[in-house]
Parts: structure tokens; C-alpha cells; sequence
């Protein structure tokens, strides 16, 4: 017997005692929750269609009693890669409020500080959402109707992962 084949006999030892060692090991102990990833998918469905309502109702607040009036940028700046527009703007009953509008939220992004603008408010809480005037329907749905079928999604997620009971043999 050469050198190499007495290597070759002393790994394949080596090799078939560890595997056998670890066979005869115990599996490493698991947790048994069935119902982990089910609940998991509802929970961000029903967070999805929260926020679908949340913002269905913000849009529809500001299509129905939304105040449309003028207002002046005052500033432009960036915030983590995110350029907003501060609007001043003045209420019918002459309360001043300064609103910071996000770039992607306008059709005809301002041409700068000092740029006049329409805007749109809750008559209920000017100080509160506001957003460019003149918004197209697709504007005003797009996020409800997104958020919606990512809670559909995951409302089928749920149900495809939800644990089922092993069918009867028919044999």
C-alpha cells in the first residue's frame, strides 16, 4: 500500500467517524409556531389597509372641503436626500401658516424662492396637510390604490401560508 492510498483510507476514517458522530446527534430543537408567518402577513395587510384608509380619507377631505388659495415659497431645502418647498400662505380668516410641501408632490415644482404657487388646505386644519392645487384624479389616488393591493397581497400571503391539516390517505 503506497503513501497516497494510506492518506486516502486515514481520511475516509477520519470522514465516516464524523459524519456517524453527527448523525447520531440529536436535531437541534426548533421552534414550532405554525402560525408564525400567517399572522406575520396579516399584520402587514391590515397595516397596508390602514394606510389605504388613512390616506383615502385625507384625499377625499381635501377634494370635498379642500380651501384652494396663493401662496409664496419661502425657502427650499433638503432633508435626507429629500428636497421640500416651505409655502407661506394666508388663511381667509388672516392666520398665516408656512407649510413644507415635498418636491415629488408637485406637478410644476417651483422655480425657486419667491415663486408664487396654488395650494390647497383642510379648511378644518390649515396648518395641517397641504398640498398643490390643481392635482389630477391618478394624483389623488395613487397611494390609497397602492397601499390597497399590497394589502391584498399579503392578505393572499397569509392565506397561502396559513398551516393546513395533512388530507386523509385514499388508499
Amino acid at each position: 500500500m503506497g503513501a497516497w492510498s494510506k492518506w486516502m483510507t486515514a481520511l475516509e476514517d477520519r470522514h465516516r467517524k464524523r459524519f456517524a458522530a453527527a448523525s447520531e446527534q440529536p436535531a437541534p430543537r426548533t421552534v414550532n409556531f405554525p402560525w408564525g408567518m400567517t399572522v406575520l402577513c396579516a399584520v402587514v395587510a391590515a397595516f397596508f389597509a390602514a394606510l389605504a384608509l388613512i390616506t383615502a380619507n385625507v384625499e377625499r377631505g381635501l377634494a370635498r372641503g379642500g380651501v384652494e388659495t396663493g401662496g409664496v415659497v419661502v425657502r427650499g431645502y433638503t432633508s435626507n436626500k429629500t428636497k421640500y418647498w416651505d409655502v407661506a400662505f394666508t388663511t381667509p380668516d388672516g392666520r398665516r401658516h408656512v407649510a413644507s410641501i415635498k418636491s415629488d408632490h408637485w406637478h410644476d415644482e417651483p422655480d425657486g424662492v419667491g415663486s408664487r404657487v396654488r395650494i390647497e388646505y383642510p379648511e378644518s386644519d390649515p396648518g395641517g396637510i397641504v398640498e398643490q392645487a390643481g392635482r389630477t384624479t391618478a394624483d389623488r389616488v395613487a397611494v390609497p390604490v397602492i397601499c390597497s393591493i399590497a394589502s391584498v397581497i399579503f392578505l393572499l400571503c397569509a392565506y397561502g401560508t396559513r398551516p393546513t391539516k395533512p388530507r386523509a390517505s385514499r388508499h
